[in-house]
């Protein structure tokens, strides 16, 4: 995992935890701390950050997968 893959990580469930204590505050009849604007930029962003990590890694995955299928063609060319 790379550095910036934590970073995003971490800010999208941070996020979303800023959300979901909104969202009980508001359920215990608490009074909430975020406007319904806010709430949804709150949302929107973790969703944004979260989507940017998971493509991160699905590209990390896929270098990975190719590098390991070019060297099975070399071996396979070789014999």
């Amino acid at each position: 995992m790379r550095f910036t893959d934590r970073y995003l990580i971490v800010i999208s469930g941070g996020l979303f935890l800023l959300f979901f204590a909104n969202v009980v505050a508001g359920t215990l009849g608490i009074k909430v701390f975020l406007t319904d604007l806010q709430e949804m930029l709150t949302l929107f962003a973790a969703c944004i950050s979260f989507v940017v990590v998971i493509l991160f890694r699905e590209r990390k995955a896929g270098a990975k997968n190719e590098n390991s299928g070019n060297s099975e063609q070399r071996e396979t060319n070789q014999s």
